[in-house]
């Protein structure tokens, strides 16, 4: 007979796949939506790095509050809520028609990459093990190099 296989380790799988998209359009995004915008604009990169600047910010201010929102409400309505954060902002970003509008949109990014990076799969995560305290995290966040493969490799 086969053993049954421990949920924690289900919720280190569906992590795994949190952080490979939200890396992708976090972290690596970035630096596709600097090119992108800036060429399709005809933007500064300045201006648009500006408001690249404002997502890394806002994401390093809501670190802690992301760690006890998941501590308070458990992390389903916390991911979820930074699940529709980025992809409310990927889609902002790609409607923007003035520097100003990409303000607002990094914000929303700033929340989804806050809420399903580091911090919030290492809460969700954790306090599932005991014993593989180091590892189940590690093994969560895994996927997040192998987001930015396709980009290293052109």
């Amino acid at each position: 007979m086969m053993a049954k296989l421990f949920y924690g380790w289900r919720v280190v799988a569906a992590c795994f796949v949190i952080a490979a998209f939200a890396w992708a359009l976090g972290l690596f995004g970035s630096s596709v939506y600097l090119q992108t915008v800036t060429s399709a604009h005809g933007w500064s990169i300045g201006q648009v790095s500006a408001a690249i600047t404002v997502f890394f910010l806002v994401s390093a201010a809501i670190q802690r509050p992301v760690g006890k929102a998941i501590a308070r409400h458990g992390p389903r309505p916390v991911l979820m809520a930074g699940v529709f954060s980025i992809a409310l902002a990927v889609a902002m970003i790609g409607q923007v028609s003035q520097p100003w509008q990409l303000y607002p949109c990094f914000v929303l990014l700033g929340i989804g990459w806050a809420t399903l990076s580091t911090t919030g799969i290492s809460a969700t995560v954790a306090p599932w093990f005991e014993r593989d305290q180091g590892r189940s995290p590690s093994w969560a966040r895994a996927s997040a190099p192998l987001s930015a493969c396709r980009r290293c490799s052109t």
